[in-house]
């Protein structure tokens, strides 16, 4: 296939990097899709984004750190569910619903993907380093 002229500009470590961010928002698409048919969760803010959480104590804490909210009848009426309880609460089994406003969601996202490629580009930078320091030979690949 051809490349473009915004690609031949772009090195193959940056094609590449631009081919598995692609690839995490595909496997992102379909993991969304099957959590939809498992408990989708109707009308509500379009501003937000929704999230089943654990009840257990120590899962809610984690995430209201985070920033997301409980979502009930004060936070957000609108929501429509199977499992809306008196409180307004949303309860499935062992998961109450949860919801963050799409801006911040979407920066933790980027965050999560960037901090992956941080992370694997200094274990590579570190075993290279340990190869070097063994005297042992290593091929670099440039990608």
């Amino acid at each position: 296939m051809p490349r473009s002229n915004a690609q031949e500009n772009e090195s193959p470590l940056q094609l590449e990097q631009k081919r598995k961010i692609a690839l995490l928002q595909q496997v992102r698409v379909l993991r969304e899709g099957l959590m939809l048919s498992r408990g989708k969760v109707e009308a509500g803010d379009p501003g937000f984004e929704y999230h089943w959480v654990n009840t257990r104590e120590e899962r809610q804490n984690y995430y209201q750190a985070m920033g997301w909210e409980l979502v009930n009848n004060d936070s957000d009426p609108t929501v429509k569910t199977k499992w809306r309880k008196p409180d307004g609460t949303h309860v499935r089994g062992d998961v109450i619903l949860y919801r963050i406003p799409k801006e911040t969601f979407e920066a933790m996202a980027l965050y999560n993907v960037l901090d992956g490629q941080d992370r694997t580009g200094a274990i590579e930078d570190s075993f290279f380093a340990k190869l070097e320091s063994s005297g042992v030979p290593g091929y670099r690949p440039r990608v």
